[in-house]
């Protein structure tokens, strides 16, 4: 198989999630221009509360993955897209397997910050529910990464027929109380408030630099 192509890209997350890119392997990391509440591909705009959004300094917009909203920030999160072709030896038929590669590879990554004790790859069924459907770190999916229970990188994924493209994040800071306030339901709102999301102290540089050197040695 061919080398893997890494990129840059910054801007804001609207324009990034309307690109569609060749199905090649390739790793590209997303810084967005300013903070934002990305929806997932089906997932209805009224979730949000838009105008307590802008109140927030938050932009919305939306991804072609699937899975519930993800909220993106230019230093606290760190976004990496990952795409490979059909015929891709990483290509897995079966979806409940087929990120199981991309979190071994990151929790390869991450084992080396000071905060690594306790990473795994979840392996159950997706969470169902509400709480999952509205905000992706409210469940978990096979193939994501958790420490001690709570999880540490969320990766949503879109399939067809040309290859897949692994939308993949995981947070430096993160305060839940900015992103609750934009749901409309309450009972979102509380459970996004609730539930525990793990850090990581590598920086933005040193990640995709391990994981990039991670997926070259995979063939």
């Amino acid at each position: 198989m061919s080398d893997w192509l890494v990129e840059n890209w910054s801007g804001e997350a609207g324009e990034f999630h309307l690109l569609d890119p060749d199905p090649v392997r390739a790793v590209r990391c997303v810084r967005v221009a300013s903070p934002v509440i990305v929806l997932g591909s089906a997932q209805p705009p009224s979730d949000i509360d838009i105008l307590a959004a802008e109140r927030l300094g938050l932009q919305v917009a939306r991804r072609r993955s699937g899975g519930g909203a993800v909220y993106l920030h230019p230093d606290d999160s760190t976004w990496i897209d990952i795409t490979i072709p059909r015929d891709d030896p990483l290509w897995v038929d079966d979806v409940s397997r087929s990120m199981r590669w991309v979190g071994e590879a990151f929790v390869d990554v991450l084992s080396r910050g000071e905060s690594a004790h306790g990473l795994s790859v979840h392996d159950s069924a997706i969470e169902q529910g509400a709480l999952p459907r509205a905000y992706c770190f409210g469940g978990l999916a096979p193939g994501e990464v958790v420490r001690n229970g709570a999880k540490l990188v969320g990766i949503s994924q879109r399939r067809g027929r040309t290859g897949a493209r692994m939308q993949c994040v995981v947070y430096h800071r993160f305060d839940p109380s900015l992103l609750a306030g934009c749901f409309v339901d309450e009972s979102v709102r509380d459970g996004v408030l609730r539930t525990a999301v793990a850090t990581t102290d590598l920086e933005r540089e040193t990640i995709v630099d391990g994981l990039v050197a991670r997926l070259t040695s995979l063939r």
